[in-house]
């Protein structure tokens, strides 16, 4: 057959049939995804499970409360939707609404850039400044950063940025001036595959359906009649809409060669399932908070604590540390995140006080009850709750509290002012003797009623 026959490929996409002796050498080789930008931005907006992945952590970072801090004052909480009257730093909303940007970055090139734009008395606003333009330039003689270099566009000279008027946050690594590689880069086999996978699909619609063929004629067939019977194929399988034409054709004279695969090749779910997975593991992201049946209800819930635990809340506090040194802590100000006042971990803080309380009722001494269950007390707290004897706290009101503690908020900002009264804080829930009782405590001519065990602090949670 080789002896006497002419082969010729058809793909039903080409514009004309392709001779297999003009293949080139890399036609038989599969596409190298070197992980370059270009293919990472690809794959990170065009692979639907990779994109939701990055939106998960993206998400889940904003969500965390924070605050921001003059000294011991609240200066800005993350629950007020409007900036407070008379803030002075007018700049604060420029990077609080940045920081799923920035988790973004980091998730995708493990690194983020802030410009500072300032006047000549004061910073004014936090502007983005898109990673892939931005190159810090490194001293010789020792890892300090001397200038930033900017690039837009191959035929335009670099814009350099001193050190001071940039902020920039990136992932460490082993390497004293590069970033250590993203997740993205550690999922970029497991996405190419899957971007290849939906590619397949839609280029096997586009062409008709069909698979790549070999039309196989006699060697001796004439130009004319080759030329006719690629031209008829080609009309009748390139694109979708020609899928069901016909012809009738000379069996004996010509054979169709299907070689490829078709739409049975993707339905290997398990391969399909396994790059889910890698894709998951290299970005911290539980599957069940990607795909809403990967798990049952009390799964996804352990789940998502686990994610803010190892995922979310250490990627919190190396924002939050590079954001002090290079931004708030010359504006005498800090950033803090709250991640205590979550839902997640207010139902975890209940359940073991109330398991503490069990415990010291059941006869366990104190100190023992908070060895076991990992609660972080002051010495002087266990000696006084040791010398009396156990109580069942009172439960209180969470509504009632959330709202004490907007208003002692609100409160500590405006009390210094002459024209402060309590009964300018509206609420449903508290009455002005509840106001004034509270403006009484901050001001320490009362006492304030705390909650019977104190939040554990930033450094409780892994």
């Amino acid at each position: 057959m080789a002896d006497t026959m002419h082969y010729r490929l058809i793909d039903g996409s080409s514009v004309k049939a392709i001779p297999m002796n003009a293949l080139p050498p890399e036609a038989w080789n599969p596409p190298d995804l070197d992980g370059n930008d270009s293919e990472i931005d690809k794959l990170a907006a065009k692979v639907a499970f990779m994109f939701r992945c990055i939106e998960v952590r993206s998400s889940a970072l904003e969500s965390v409360p924070w605050v921001v801090m003059r000294g011991e004052t609240e200066v800005w909480t993350s629950d007020e939707t409007d900036q407070p009257t008379g803030l002075q730093y007018q700049w604060l909303p420029t990077v609080t609404d940045q920081l799923g940007r920035i988790e973004e970055a980091l998730v995708i090139g493990s690194k983020a850039y802030l410009f500072k734009a300032r006047n000549r008395m004061r910073l004014l606003e936090l502007q983005w400044l898109t990673p892939f333009t931005m190159t810090p330039v490194w001293s010789k003689d020792e890892p300090v950063i001397l200038r930033y270099e900017r690039r837009i566009g191959r035929d335009r000279p670099p814009i350099n940025f001193e050190p001071d008027e940039v902020v920039y946050i990136w992932l460490l690594g082993q390497h004293e001036t590069e970033p250590k590689s993203s997740p993205i880069k550690a999922a970029m086999s497991a996405a190419g595959v899957l971007f290849n996978v939906d590619e397949f699909a839609k280029q096997f619609f586009g062409r008709g359906a069909i698979k790549a063929t070999i039309l196989a004629v006699p060697q001796n067939t004439q130009p004319k009649d080759k030329k006719e019977l690629e031209s008829w194929f080609q009309r009748a399988m390139t694109g979708i809409s020609k899928a069901w034409s016909s012809k009738a054709i000379n069996a004996d004279a010509v054979t169709a060669i299907p070689i490829g695969e078709g739409l049975e090749s993707l339905a290997n779910n398990n391969l399909t399932e396994a790059m889910r997975e890698d894709i998951a593991t290299a970005m911290g992201v539980p599957h069940s908070l990607v795909l809403s049946n990967a798990a049952n209800y009390a799964t996804a819930e352990v789940d998502e604590q686990g994610f803010y635990d190892r995922t979310v809340l250490p990627e919190c506090k190396r924002i939050q540390n590079a954001l002090n040194e290079q931004l708030f802590r010359p504006e005498g100000l800090r950033l803090v995140f709250r991640p205590e006042q979550m839902s997640i971990y207010q139902e975890d803080e209940e359940q073991r006080a109330t398991a503490l309380l069990q415990y010291v009722q059941a006869g366990m001494p104190l100190n023992v009850a908070v060895q076991v269950l990992g609660i972080d007390l002051p010495d002087d707290a266990v000696t006084a709750l040791s010398a009396s004897p156990p109580v069942a706290p009172e439960q209180p009101n969470q509504e009632r509290e959330e709202e004490a503690a907007r208003f002692r908020r609100w409160a500590q900002r405006r009390m210094n002012s002459k024209s402060f009264a309590p009964a300018q804080f509206e609420s449903n829930i508290l009455s002005d003797d509840d106001k004034t009782a509270i403006v009484a405590g901050l001001r320490g001519d009362g006492a304030a009623v705390d909650a019977p065990f104190p939040a554990l602090a930033w450094t409780d949670y892994p």
